[in-house]
């Protein structure tokens, strides 16, 4: 009897542990496939594409355009110091389609031009 038990047991445990396996596997894979979609989720935010750029106008600031689009700026130049009237700094952000970007030139804080290559 003692030894029935025993395999009653052992056999339970093991099909406990089976089960708790292919539990862990099913959450592994749903994780995975929850971190692939949201780096493209995240890599689409982290660029411009020709409708964002459309939608920077003029006047706007750094930090509205910078909100618009979801990321910082890389700075390419900069002019004069940041407390001085004149005060030119361009920032470039990379394109959504290989070797595309938008550049975008601030004067005094706000938008003075912008132009962009392949953007789609």
């Amino acid at each position: 009897m003692k030894n029935k038990s025993v395999f009653i047991f052992c056999s339970l445990s093991l099909c406990f542990m089976i089960g708790m396996t292919a539990c862990d596997k099913k959450k592994e894979e749903k994780k995975h496939t929850a971190t692939s979609s949201t780096i493209a989720e995240k890599k689409k935010k982290e660029t411009i594409d020709v409708n964002l750029f459309s939608q920077i106008k003029e006047g706007m600031t750094y930090n509205e355009v910078k909100e618009l689009i979801g990321v910082e700026g890389d700075l390419l130049t900069e002019q004069g110091n940041n407390s001085a009237e004149n005060h030119k700094q361009t920032f470039a952000w990379k394109g959504n389609t290989p070797q595309s970007f938008a550049e975008i030139t601030f004067l005094d804080g706000k938008v003075r031009s912008k132009s962009q290559r392949g953007l789609s």
